[in-house]
């Protein structure tokens, strides 16, 4: 499951067991009806039943004084979602499992949420019910991941959220862990590290201090045993981008990713919004460079699932700045219909296409590949939206298109220009040639140039300068050499790749986006 269902996934983890007519009733949680335990890791089924097709708000809160109470100046929230009667899509929280609009809503997964007691709350048409429960610690644990979290001065370093994130679909997604009095922290996860390298992070990329920036925003960590000294740090932004996420009713959506990237692509970071929908995204003073931004909210990774990313364009941001916007998520209730060509002809392979207002919502779909045809799902409270191709190679030319909702017949021509082989023979010199495409998602191609014999070494590094991929360490004849770098376990963002042999390196840039 993707990261913000799975993050969601965890919240499902306690029960509520007060009956009241009409709102939330019958919730039975691992075949019980009153207070229970878990184990982390274990799998956790609950059940209840609700007004048919109706929405019920969760809260799971780490109960710190342990009181069965949620008391927001003490406690600390952990997970916020939505889930409703018959909505399979993950769309903003756990699914129904059953698949029914039928009042009765199932779900169950594993989880390896952090020993503790919790709280949980149910909300339906302002009236709540809550149960108290506990998670107790794995009985021997495979590997154990830790570290220490240096807060901002004056604060405390207890109750912080850490968590090893699977990079792939696999078993238990994530294990997560808190941090003591001193900051410290220890993950404890069972020996499925299928996925590795995994990430070391802020649970789901929650900031308790915003806008003081994390460093580093993850580590990359081949699981192998025991992993000690994966320290995190806040730092102190100089400049912030915030504002609310609500639906376009005006209902704020917490628990939600807004992410913001500087336009060259040299920054990438993302934060999630708090119970009242609201977010705060610090930037450092190396960071703020003579470029524009862009905001968004995070996909929500299914196109047919009737909501629209949210978007917003920002200025060049100085230090001091604090810029505020709302960003809403619309529901689609319109199409734009299409055809897309290549050379005048179908394409012949899987063509995404992108409807975007940049300053307000963009969408996506896939257009046919033996057709071409394509419908995007779209809202008419935007009129103008450019239509395009997206992840292309350079090769492949087209020009962006202006539709509006309802819109039928719209054509994006492609044009596949002539490709340039790399010419034969020996060449003349080392050369490192700049990787295509590029932005890429999930792989890309590197060429290089070796004159003569040589050990070579191509190495892919994350901004912190960590080496997280080697893609090439031996041995190589003259020649012209292509490698290609799957970026499917990575997260979006800036890297770079380093070409090195005895005598010759050279490092270029490049930018995976998902």
């Amino acid at each position: 499951m993707k990261a913000l269902s799975c993050l969601l996934v965890g919240c499902c983890i306690l029960a509520i067991c007060s009956h009241t007519d009409a709102q939330i009733s019958n919730l039975v949680v691992n075949g019980s009806s009153t207070n229970f335990t878990m184990t982390s890791g274990d799998s956790i089924r609950w059940e209840y039943n609700i007004p048919i097709g109706a929405t019920a708000s969760g809260e799971l809160w780490y109960d710190v004084n342990q009181n069965g109470i949620i008391d927001p100046g003490i406690d600390k929230a952990r997970f916020l979602f939505m889930q409703t009667d018959g909505d399979t899509t993950e769309n903003g929280g756990p699914p129904d499992l059953d698949g029914a609009v039928d009042g009765h809503v199932i779900f169950y997964q594993r989880v390896g949420i952090a020993p503790g007691k919790y709280v949980f709350r149910l909300t339906h048409n302002s009236v709540s019910q809550q149960v108290t429960g506990t998670a107790t610690a794995l009985s021997s644990p495979a590997h154990t991941i830790s570290g220490t979290v240096t807060p901002p001065a004056g604060k405390s370093p207890q109750y912080i959220f850490v968590q090893a994130k699977r990079n792939e679909n696999g078993g238990l997604d994530f294990w997560d862990a808190v941090t003591d009095v001193s900051g410290n922290f220890a993950i404890k996860m069972d020996a499925d590290t299928v996925g590795n390298p995994w990430r070391i992070r802020l649970s789901d990329n929650y900031n308790p201090f915003p806008p003081t920036v994390v460093s580093p925003e993850e580590i990359s960590l081949t699981i192998t045993g025991d992993h000690s000294g994966n320290n995190f740090v806040f730092l102190q932004a100089a400049a912030q981008a915030a504002g609310y996420l609500k639906d376009e009713s005006g209902t704020p959506l917490g628990d939600r990713g807004v992410f913001i990237n500087r336009n060259d692509g040299g920054v990438n970071r993302s934060v999630r919004t708090d119970a009242s929908g609201f977010y705060q995204i610090g930037l450092l003073s190396g960071e703020l460079t003579n470029q524009t931004w862009h905001l968004q909210s995070e996909s929500n990774g299914n196109v047919s699932s009737g909501q629209l990313q949210a978007e917003a364009s920002l200025p060049i941001i100085n230090p001091g700045d604090s810029l505020f916007r709302t960003l809403t998520i619309y529901t689609a209730n319109a199409t734009i219909q299409g055809l897309v060509r290549v050379n005048g002809s179908p394409p012949g392979f899987p063509v995404k296409i992108v409807a975007s207002n940049s300053d307000s919502a963009s969408t996506e779909t896939w257009a046919d590949s033996s057709t071409g045809v394509f419908i995007l799902s779209v809202t008419n409270k935007i009129y103008n939206y450019m239509v395009f191709p997206n992840y292309l190679p350079p090769e492949y030319q087209y020009s962006s298109v202006t539709a509006h909702p309802g819109d039928t017949g719209v054509i994006i021509d492609i044009t596949l220009t002539e490709v340039k082989e790399r010419a034969p023979g020996i060449p003349s010199e080392f050369a490192l040639h700049q990787n295509y495409p590029n932005p890429f998602n999930p792989t890309t191609r590197i060429d290089y140039d070796i004159p003569s014999n040589a050990h070579v070494r191509l190495s892919v590094f994350n901004l912190l300068g960590q080496e997280i991929v080697r893609l090439v360490d031996r041995d190589q004849h003259p020649g012209e050499y292509t490698v290609t770098l799957d970026g499917s376990k990575l997260p979006s963002g800036a890297y770079f790749y380093e070409f090195k042999t005895g005598t010759y390196s050279s490092v270029k840039k490049m930018i995976l986006m998902k």
